[in-house]
């Protein structure tokens, strides 16, 4: 029996490849989530935003907070624990350099709990867009970026709590 010519039928059947394309799966942001991060990304550092910007009532972090339905108290405890425990070390030593390094294993920690769909891609684009305004400037400005990043999740968090546990339906 003689092979047929040209391409094989299973090339004729596939228009795309096997694998999964990861570009055409990008997904949404609220606009209004967007609106806080690009307003983040203008800022040189952390330390610029006003705590009136993001802790007031219908501020940022009450945006966020709204708009991240779907995580678990819990999974926002969990990064919040993780970064009070920066804090304290920062306390202790004046010393960014002590924890840079935790603060770092922290990105890939937030993008795991995103990959398996435990924190919402609001809450993701948020952490990310606040991360990269702390580690900059001198020692004293990181400290102070550092701690400003600490009350906008803190906000978040009790306007998360607020609004899904009871205390604002």
């Amino acid at each position: 029996m003689q092979k047929p010519k040209g391409k094989s039928p299973y090339y004729e059947q596939k228009k795309k490849p096997p694998y999964r394309d990861f570009q055409e799966k990008k997904p949404q942001i609220d606009p209004e989530v967007d609106k806080i991060i690009k307003e983040i990304d203008k800022l040189q550092m952390l330390n610029q935003l006003k705590t009136k910007d993001f802790a007031d009532e219908n501020g940022f972090a009450d945006k966020v907070a709204q708009k991240i339905r779907g995580t678990k108290t819990a999974q926002l405890y969990k990064f919040f624990a993780s970064i009070r425990k920066m804090q304290k070390g920062l306390k202790q030593t004046h010393e960014w350099n002590g924890i840079e390094g935790a603060f770092y294993l922290l990105k890939p920690q937030i993008a795991y709990a995103k990959g398996r769909e435990l924190i919402q891609n609001e809450f993701y684009r948020i952490l990310m867009a606040l991360f990269s305004k702390v580690d900059v400037g001198t020692n004293d400005e990181k400290i102070e970026n550092f701690n400003k990043m600490v009350q906008f999740l803190e906000a978040i968090v009790a306007f998360h709590k607020f609004h899904y546990s009871g205390g604002g339906r």
